[in-house]
């Protein structure tokens, strides 16, 4: 088995709205900002480079705190973020112009508790 962008965005469709557009704006996420509550993102990965509006926010070893040495424990909130906005030339995610704020909730093994999943959200 192998985990490829390429088959996330049509099985969900994603492809076939980025040419629509209400009110002249297509809808490719320009302008938007999705939160992504996981193991903590990568904003180094050359298909996220530019997308983060802040530092991660740590809710694992600090109390929901800006952490700008962090990257992600896992690479899953990296692989999850890619699905949601990488753009490049071959592939890209489900909305490519949206810009990302990674919040560790989960620790390096991927677990985590419903109390910092809850202060993510909060």
């Amino acid at each position: 088995m192998k985990i490829l962008l390429d088959s996330s965005v049509p099985v969900v469709s994603g492809n076939s709205v980025w040419k629509k557009q209400i009110e002249g704006i297509n809808l490719t996420g320009t302008e938007e900002t999705v939160c992504v509550l996981d193991t903590g993102v990568d904003f180094d990965h050359p298909d996220l480079v530019g997308k983060n509006l802040t530092c991660i926010i740590d809710c694992i070893s600090k109390d929901c705190a800006e952490d700008c040495s962090m990257g992600d424990w896992h690479e899953h909130g990296t692989h999850v973020s890619g699905i949601i906005a990488s753009h490049d030339e071959i592939y890209s995610g489900i909305s490519p112009g949206t810009n990302l704020i990674g919040v560790s909730v989960l620790n390096s093994t991927g677990g985590g508790s419903d109390i910092s999943v809850a202060k993510g959200i909060d």
